[in-house]
This record gives C-alpha cells, sequence and structure tokens, in this order.
C-alpha cells in the first residue's frame, strides 16, 4: 500500500510523470491523511473513514490505466479492505 501513503501530489516537480495529476484527481487524498484524521479524532462516523478509504482506492483507478501496477494494486488492496469491512 506504499504508493497510496504520502501525498506526492505536493511537489509536480519531483516526478514530471505525474505532475498533471491535479488535473485528472479533483479530490486527492492519501494513507497520510488518514491516519492524520484518524489520530485527531476527526472522522465524525464509520462511514465518514470508508469514504475516505473509497477514494483512495477511486483515485488511483482513475488516475492510472487498468494495466498500470497502481491501478491493479488499487483493486486488490481496496478488495481486500472491503473483505475487512464487511466483517
Amino acid at each position: 500500500s506504499w504508493p497510496f501513503w504520502e501525498p506526492f501530489w505536493d511537489d509536480p516537480e519531483a516526478d514530471p510523470e505525474t505532475a498533471d495529476y491535479l488535473t485528472v484527481v479533483k479530490e486527492p487524498i492519501c494513507l497520510d491523511f488518514v491516519d492524520a484524521r484518524l489520530e485527531q479524532d476527526t472522522y465524525g462516523k464509520p462511514e465518514d473513514f470508508l469514504a475516505d478509504m473509497r477514494l483512495i482506492f477511486s483515485n488511483a483507478k482513475s488516475y492510472n490505466p487498468p494495466e498500470h501496477d497502481y491501478h491493479k494494486m488499487a483493486d486488490k488492496v481496496s478488495a481486500f479492505f472491503e473483505e475487512i469491512w464487511a466483517t
């Protein structure tokens, strides 16, 4: 899940391949943000946490084509997360 951890879009010059990320993804979020929100107890209800997690995976799949490793990883991690969430 490391590609979903940090806000790489903060420095578009660091990776020119993802410089257009914010033109494609309108609500960027990463696990680091989710972790901070959990630490600060800012989620009002579990569904807010669920929405953020789903947004991480949705963003990864929206930005990366289906054959890209990050898209595939988002599919796998999302499926695993949804399975755990349902229990």
